[in-house]
């Protein structure tokens, strides 16, 4: 497409001071920002990002300042997505248009809204929520039966849910520096599929088996 001096252009260029980021997601758009404004691109104080929504494998966008995950990076092809140390509370409904990704860092984020359609994500194997000031594991959370990676760890998590059952592929879960208090030996997390548990920090800590208590610092 020929590049093109268009409102939304023009608008764009009025408002540039007001804005933290800006994502393009056509050349068009920066072909037409070269060719009528050649100084833009170099004057801005802030992240840009160029996508193409088709090649789009793998997108790093931490402390970017985002409120939210835009619409234009959830795409089909997408794998890799690090949006850690943002301003993002919401995962959003959306994040399914993302059938292919594999690996999602939300960490230092705060995030308090997890979609029911999470376990559509059939095949996300890491999940980073780590210092979210979570308070509790959501049950959406624990849908996602392909998880094999789970970092929780730096939150203010005190109950491990019986749901948590439901990461049937779960490899590596990570809930050190929380305020948990129990762990029930018997849940049937630990499978044959769990090879590392970490369990650290947590200082009021037991392990409950059979009904007997067993301090972390005993438990062998």
């Amino acid at each position: 497409m020929e590049p093109v001096n268009s409102k939304s252009l023009k608008d764009l260029i009025k408002r540039k001071d007001e804005l933290d980021w800006i994502i393009f997601t056509s050349p068009t758009t920066i072909v037409s920002l070269n060719k009528f404004y050649p100084d833009f691109l170099g004057s801005l104080n802030m992240t840009t990002y160029s996508l193409n929504n088709r090649s789009l494998l793998i997108l790093n966008i931490e402390h970017n300042n985002l409120r939210e995950l835009p619409d234009e990076i959830l795409t089909k092809n997408l794998m890799i997505l690090n949006a850690g140390y943002n301003n993002i509370r919401k995962i959003p409904d959306n994040i399914i248009n993302c059938n292919s990704l594999s690996t999602l860092r939300l960490d230092g984020n705060k995030i308090w809204y997890f979609p029911d359609n999470l376990n559509a994500l059939t095949q996300l194997k890491v999940l980073d929520l780590s210092n979210c000031e979570l308070q509790w594991i959501n049950p959406n959370i624990c849908s996602i039966a392909s998880l094999e990676t789970l970092y929780l760890n730096y939150n203010k998590i005190k109950i491990i849910p019986n749901a948590i059952e439901g990461l049937k592929n779960i490899r590596q879960l990570y809930l050190d520096d929380n305020i948990i208090s129990e762990f029930f030996w018997g849940l049937t997390l630990i499978s044959d599929t769990l090879r590392t548990l970490s369990l650290k920090n947590n200082s009021n800590l037991e392990f409950i088996k059979h009904g007997k208590s067993y301090n972390q610092y005993s438990w062998s």
